[in-house]
């Protein structure tokens, strides 16, 4: 293992004689934290991390109902489920002594579990109240448009106005219109509606009103990480093209699965990569000036030379493990490691240590080249991995996979059924693969699960 750096070094000393434990939705994310001699052990709703190491405490929801959730459908804060309070038992036996608490994102389970605690307990992280309001879409890109960041073009419709809705989609020119909700995670929460279709959908939503916007196409969807400190300092992390809508990994046009840190650099060029970490580095300073500090990350389209914001996630994220790992390669201290600094207090670095044009020209590199891709569930029903032992055979030097399920897990619809890590570069512009080996491995072990009820 290589030597911790300096920020980490910090780190470790901040958080003194106490332990650390990280609560994830995957348990597999806490990967880039078993370098902390703190670390103790991860709670997490789905993929326990099985680290070898004997004395890390992993308890994960899944293993206690034999369930794997959709994560983007399911929140712990409404689950009164026995495996649930089996989980919050587990965390509060193991947390008696003196603790650092990091997590994924914040909840209301969570904040039950700390703040009984709070002579014992640091939560490392935004209280969960005032962290929802970064995830209201409508207002963040709002307050974002006065900053002189570009946006996507929405326009906002209250639910008595369906007709004026449906009134300018058939008059609308592209022939497409994205509808969203205002809050919504990994790609749910959006259609794709045709200005000649009979009847025109709408997705699910709460708050009474809803977004429409003309269908950028072709377009590269792309993802930055990024912390910001409480001092404003903003770090950046694994520029990547997202995967969207692939229809052997996801259900869905707009569904998310997976990161191609390798083909950034080609996909876009080095200005929009620089248009991207001016844009980056500014949310950062906008979330500061709201009280946001720690792990966040930006989503955003490269359309026809410009480059549009399409969300902010307040939040680690789906590519945030991965870009971990790439930045422990180069050398460089990861956003972990980074969120612990920022949420611990420690002041922020004085500059960056390399541009995010940088970073991307090193992830294009043969020798750490990187992609992630996620298969979801998409039969509509429940599945399980089969018992028989016919899986695929060894991945080989170029993949690997995590995150699967136990036999006796069952895979509710829309959840992950498991994730391929590859040193190669999978796709041009996000939407389809285009290298053979990760579209057999995905072949491969989706035919490796069976319905939930063939099993006798």
């Amino acid at each position: 293992m290589n030597q911790p750096s300096a920020l980490l070094e910090r780190v470790s000393q901040k958080i003194g004689d106490r332990a650390l434990f990280w609560f994830g939705t995957r348990g597999t994310d806490a990967q880039p934290l078993l370098g902390l001699e703190q670390f103790a052990g991860v709670f997490s709703l789905v993929a326990p991390l099985e680290s070898g190491a004997a004395d890390l405490v992993s308890f994960c929801l899944e293993s206690a109902s034999s369930r794997r959730v959709d994560l983007n459908a399911y929140s712990i804060d409404s689950d009164r489920s026995d495996a649930v309070d089996q989980l919050y038992r587990a965390i509060a036996h193991n947390i008696s002594g003196p603790t650092v608490i990091a997590a994924y994102r914040p909840s209301d389970f969570l904040a039950s579990v700390c703040y009984p605690r709070g002579d014992l307990v640091e939560y490392l992280g935004l209280f969960h109240g005032r962290q929802s309001a970064f995830e209201h879409k409508a207002w963040v890109e709002n307050e974002l448009a006065k900053e002189g960041i570009r946006t996507i073009p929405w326009r906002y419709y209250a639910d008595y106005m369906l007709s004026d809705l449906e009134a300018d989609v058939r008059n609308g020119r592209p022939d497409h219109t994205v509808i969203r909700a205002n809050t919504s995670d990994g790609g749910r929460g959006l259609l794709l509606v045709h200005r000649e279709d009979q009847v025109l959908k709408i997705p699910q939503h709460f708050d009474h009103f809803f977004a429409a916007a003309p269908f950028l196409h072709p377009s590269i969807p792309l993802n930055v990480g990024a912390c910001v400190y409480q001092d404003a300092s903003v770090s950046l992390h694994g520029p990547s093209v997202q995967l969207i809508g692939i229809e052997s990994c996801v259900r869905g046009r707009f569904g998310y699965c997976g990161n191609d840190f390798a083909a950034t650099l080609d996909a876009i060029g080095k200005g929009a990569i620089q248009e991207l970490e001016q844009m980056t580095t500014s949310i950062g300073v906008w979330l500061w000036r709201n009280g946001y500090v720690g792990a966040f990350g930006v989503d955003a389209l490269f359309h026809e030379g410009e480059l549009y914001l399409t969300e902010i996630n307040p939040r680690f994220q789906g590519s945030s493990a991965s870009s971990a790992d790439l930045d422990d390669a180069l050398g460089r201290d990861n956003i972990f490691s980074h969120h612990l600094a920022a949420c611990l207090g420690l002041d922020g670095p004085e500059q960056a240590d390399a541009t995010l044009c940088e970073i991307a020209v090193e992830q294009a590199k043969e020798r750490y080249a990187l992609s992630n891709v996620i298969c979801y569930n998409s039969s509509g029903g429940g599945m399980r991995l089969r018992e028989d032992g016919v899986l695929p055979e060894p991945l080989g030097p170029h993949a690997t996979t995590y995150g699967i399920p136990r036999t006796e897990v069952i895979v509710e619809p829309e959840a992950m059924l498991f994730k391929i890590r590859t040193d190669l570069s999978v796709t041009d512009d996000g939407y389809a693969l285009t290298e053979q080996t990760a579209i057999d491995l995905v072949d491969a072990w989706v035919s490796s699960f069976e319905p939930e009820d063939q099993r006798t």
